[in-house]
C-alpha cells in the first residue's frame, strides 16, 4: 500500500484524507481530524473514540499512538538519522506494520501478515506519519 497525495492506494477498503471536511475515511468508518500537527495529530470517531499520534522524543525518531484505547509505537529503524523507515508495534511489542517515506512525498505502508490485517488504527497512524516522513514542500513564487 502507498499513500499518494491524500489517498492510500492498494488498501483493502477505500481510504483517503478529505481536507475539505478534515475527515479520514477508511471504508465505512470516518475519523474527524481535530489536529494535523506533525508532532501531535488527533482525530475522533462519531461515537467519541479518540485517536492520537504524538512525538515522544526530542527528534522525530519515536512516536506513540493511542487509537480508541489501543496503544502503538512507531520508531525509526536503520539508516542513520535520515532514515524515513519506521516499524509500528502494538502494546505487546509485536510488529504490526512498517512505513517508509519516499522523496516524492509518498509513504509506503507494509502490513505484517498482509492487507487482511489492515485496520482503521493503521490507516490513522500511517496518515499521521505521512505528515512527518513524507512532507511535500511547496515554494512560494
Amino acid at each position: 500500500m502507498k499513500w499518494q497525495g491524500q489517498v492510500l492506494r492498494g488498501a483493502p477498503v477505500p481510504t483517503a484524507y478529505l481536507p475539505e471536511s478534515r475527515t479520514l475515511a477508511v471504508g465505512a468508518e470516518e475519523l474527524r481530524v481535530v489536529s494535523d500537527d506533525a508532532t501531535d495529530a488527533r482525530a475522533v470517531t462519531p461515537d467519541g473514540q479518540a485517536f492520537r499520534l504524538i512525538k515522544r522524543s526530542t527528534t522525530v525518531a519515536r512516536y506513540e499512538a493511542v487509537c480508541g484505547g489501543r496503544r502503538y509505537s512507531a520508531r525509526r529503524t536503520g539508516g542513520g538519522f535520515r532514515s524515513k523507515r519506521r516499524e509500528i508495534t502494538d502494546e505487546r511489542g509485536r510488529l504490526v506494520a512498517a512505513t517508509r517515506g519516499l522523496p516524492n512525498g509518498d509513504l509506503e505502508l507494509e502490513i505484517s501478515g498482509g492487507s487482511a490485517n489492515f485496520t482503521v488504527d493503521l490507516a490513522f497512524i500511517s496518515w499521521g506519519l505521512l505528515l512527518v516522513d513524507a512532507p511535500v514542500r511547496r515554494t512560494l513564487h
